[in-house]
């Protein structure tokens, strides 16, 4: 029973994964770099310290590692409000998990908004609505 479940499990969120990445746009960390401005051969390095600042967090499929686009400027660089999120929740809520959550539909903001697109408007609101989720704050 229990190897069924899991068998379920593993099948649900490849699926997921899957649906995710057709919603939503993602970038290898040579691209991003490019679009900073950065050689193609210190992208890793780049990127790197741009997630242990908690600047942006990346996704593991397969054997890539990707960005989602949406936590970045027009012009490469990390966008802001999203440093106080990945700094609150390092450790906690990151890759995949953080991935769908921000990209989820959330009572907690009008109009049921996904926390992605509240992060711009209210960046507190997103991780007070995050740490709610991971049982840290009462609702």
């Amino acid at each position: 029973m229990s190897e069924d479940w899991h068998h379920v499990e593993a099948a649900r969120w490849v699926q997921i994964r899957q649906d995710w990445l057709k919603a939503h746009r993602t970038v290898s960390a040579e691209a991003i770099a490019r679009l900073a401005g950065c050689l193609a051969t210190d992208a890793a390095s780049l990127l790197e310290a741009w997630e242990a600042a908690h600047r942006v967090f990346a996704i593991q499929e397969g054997t890539e590692r990707l960005y989602p686009l949406f936590q970045f400027q027009g012009d490469g660089q990390p966008r802001p409000e999203f440093q106080p999120l990945l700094t609150a929740l390092r450790g906690r809520m990151e890759g995949w998990e953080l991935a769908t959550w921000l990209t989820r539909h959330n009572a907690e903001f009008p109009n049921w908004e996904t926390p992605e697109a509240m992060i711009g408007q209210d960046p507190q609101a997103v991780v007070r609505a995050a740490e709610r989720e991971l049982g840290e704050l009462p609702y």
